[in-house]
């Protein structure tokens, strides 16, 4: 009776002493993040900045994605991303209705003189010039932010702006011509803010022309 006893008492013991062990070890290990899976074109994009990918195949087969729906939705909220080292040129002519609401986001200000920098409003004004060239109002931009996709700069000031004008029905609309910075500054935000599955929402990015096909579509609680 007393074997029987201890050998049932050492057993209930071992089974609860692994138990422990199990919630400790639960507890500790580190949660895996879901891997990413790409393609062998966003991977050529990524680690050697190729594609097999011709522009004459992507425009036969439209996957350039046009921006005309644009002017079908009511006052729709526009981020328009722009290479400031590359104005006019990187300005995208916009099919946009009376009612859009701009937000024009100056990237790649790291790439001008220091001294430059500390004329923000100068820059600003600058920018809005060039905008009011293609003949769209003052009125229509709301605000203008320069920032780094790359180096982080002014990416929370720029989320700021868009929740003080979002809708709690807008969509978002990051809009911009071929280099500016798109991708970039969107996995910036992306990886700025407390969500669990980042990966799961980047995008492919290269210096590379032409490197994003179509529209991509990213839900706003993972920015």
């Amino acid at each position: 009776m007393t074997i029987t006893t201890t050998t049932e008492a050492t057993t209930t013991a071992a089974t609860a002493t692994a138990a422990a062990a199990a919630l400790h070890s639960d507890a500790i290990a580190p949660k895996e993040e879901p891997k990413r899976v790409i393609c062998k074109r966003c991977y050529l994009l990524e680690h050697r900045s190729a594609s097999q990918t011709s522009p004459q195949f992507l425009r036969a087969t439209q996957q350039y994605a046009s921006l005309e729906f644009l002017r079908t939705k009511q006052h729709p909220l526009v981020v328009v991303v722009l290479d400031i080292a590359d104005l006019p040129f990187s300005l995208p002519r916009l099919p946009i209705n009376s009612g859009a609401r701009l937000i024009l986001a100056a990237n790649k200000v790291d790439l001008l003189p220091e001294r430059a920098r500390r004329h923000e409003q100068r820059i600003r004004d600058w920018i809005v010039q060039h905008v009011k060239q293609q003949g769209i109002p003052t009125s229509q931009i709301r605000h203008v932010s320069l920032l780094s996709a790359t180096k982080g700069w002014g990416v929370q000031g720029l989320l700021r702006k868009i929740d003080e004008e979002r809708l709690p029905t807008d969509d978002v609309y990051f809009v911009g011509a071929t280099n500016v910075g798109k991708s970039a500054l969107v996995n910036q935000i992306i990886s700025q803010q407390r969500v669990s599955d980042k990966k799961r929402f980047r995008i492919t990015s290269s210096p590379a022309p032409g490197t994003t096909m179509g529209t991509i579509r990213i839900p706003l609680h993972a920015v």
